[in-house]
């Protein structure tokens, strides 16, 4: 990632005032996130619900909703993630806690979905081993919800997940 803009194509500040980590297989692919800014930073889960391939969450969603929701239920996901969706590239907020029994039919509605926490911390949070431990939990807790995203038999690759890590309390 450059850190300063091409300003032949860009008005405003010549350096990019954001940071962002993720890990995903490919570029537009369900992925996990740390984004920086310079008063916050923003960790979580960004899901792609359109249509293509290697892209499994559209599908899924309608074949394993009863199994999606008891996921939320099991791993207290429940109200600790806000939900956000993409429109013309801008990021809107559906629901500042999501809970997937009230909301479920956002996942459907939108094609691309961020559950997210948003967090204002110390300077000497952001430079310690915290942040570290706070995206480990977090992929952690949202894992299950990957597998739903990333094959085409989810639920073969959630028994992968537990059997290797254990269930998600």
């Amino acid at each position: 990632m450059r850190l300063n803009k091409d300003m032949r194509f860009v008005k405003g500040e010549p350096y990019r005032n954001y940071f962002l980590i993720h890990f995903g297989r490919f570029k537009l692919d369900s992925e996990f996130f740390l984004y920086f800014e310079p008063d916050e930073f923003q960790i979580g889960m960004f899901l792609n619900n359109t249509k293509g391939e290697n892209r499994y969450f559209r599908q899924n969603l309608s074949k394993f909703k009863k199994e999606i929701l008891n996921l939320f239920e099991k791993n207290n996901l429940n109200n600790k993630f806000s939900f956000h969706y993409f429109k013309k590239m801008k990021t809107i907020k559906a629901v500042s806690k999501f809970d997937a029994k009230k909301h479920f039919e956002l996942f459907e509605k939108h094609e691309m979905i961020l559950l997210q926490k948003v967090k204002t911390p110390s300077s000497k949070a952001l430079y310690s081993s915290a942040i570290v431990l706070e995206m480990i939990k977090m992929i952690s807790s949202l894992y299950p919800l990957y597998c739903f995203a990333i094959s085409p038999q989810p639920m073969k690759e959630l028994q992968k997940f537990e059997d290797n890590f254990g269930e998600m309390t």
